[in-house]
């Protein structure tokens, strides 16, 4: 199967420090595929300042706090125009180019995904201490492109040798198994893994990855199958166990949620997966 080659990467520098975790990834990534690499930061959009009651805020000192939001923002564009430039300098081989934009009223989550939606991949770092704007799962629930979610203490430099699929037969696994392929080394191999959870209602019961491991296989991918029952608290767990079990450099799997309040509020194996990753997840919607 030809694959479209993956172009350009659309990294979230909307919290500028997330770019040294993130080109530990990214750089190397976009020199396998030739790669641009595009850095997006968003600002938050100015909201001004709620007068406080019965006293109203006069134009002068609005004026001042409107002045005080364009100058920090002027700061941090200069600042992560710098640093990218500063990184792509500095490797030579790698190109690039940082664009930037307000958030509108839907916030900068929503600004962030459409963005996104004119590239082939989005690369973002794990939410925590360094990523504290938009949490990587819910850009992939909203922007319709794959996210590979890089974990904030990764370790990983090169991705691709070994690449563990998730699978449960849903259009969202199906989506990141076909999308993770161009990511995968032309030497590398994947292992498809089915958790079975013992349920066996309609829609839920456990689905192999035996014939999408056949498929791939066909197209000259070095791939197997492997089932493995529930033994962890969890669906995620179970995956990250197998992860590092198999020796897998990165994960492929679905996203899931209807909504980003459902998604954040019950959970589920996204949830719980992007929360203790220690490899490179690629998620799909």
């Amino acid at each position: 199967m030809e694959e479209r080659p993956m172009t350009t990467m659309m990294l979230d520098l909307t919290c500028p420090e997330t770019l040294d975790p993130l080109m530990k990834v990214a750089g190397p990534l976009a020199k396998r595929l030739s790669a641009r690499i595009v850095g997006a930061h968003v600002s938050p959009a100015f909201e001004g300042v709620a007068p406080i009651e019965p006293f109203a805020l006069s134009d002068a000192y609005y004026d001042e706090i409107r002045a005080r939001y364009e100058a920090d923002v002027k700061k941090r564009t200069k600042q992560v125009d710098e640093k990218l430039s500063k990184v792509l300098a500095a490797d030579g081989s790698l190109t690039g180019n940082i664009t930037h934009a307000t958030a509108g009223p839907n916030g900068i989550g929503a600004k962030l995904a459409r963005l996104a939606r004119n590239y082939d991949l989005v690369v973002a770092l794990q939410k925590g201490k360094i990523n504290r704007a938009v949490a990587p799962e819910v850009l992939a629930l909203d922007a319709g492109r794959p996210v590979l979610v890089v974990p904030e203490h990764t370790s990983s430099t090169d991705i691709g040798s070994h690449v563990m699929i998730a699978w449960n037969g849903t259009r969202e696994a199906a989506r990141a198994a076909f999308d993770v392929l161009p990511l995968v080394k032309p030497e590398g191999r994947i292992t498809v893994v089915a958790i079975d959870t013992g349920q066996e209602d309609a829609g839920k019961g456990f689905v192999p990855g035996d014939t999408l491991a056949r498929t791939l296989a066909r197209d000259g991918l070095k791939v197997e199958a492997m089932s493995r029952k529930l033994s962890s608290k969890t669906i995620g767990n179970e995956l990250l166990n197998a992860a590092s079990d198999i020796g897998a450099d990165m994960i492929a799997m679905g996203a899931y949620g209807h909504t980003r309040w459902r998604e954040l509020v019950f959970g589920g194996a996204t949830r719980s997966i992007v929360d203790q990753i220690t490899v490179p997840v690629l998620m799909a919607h």
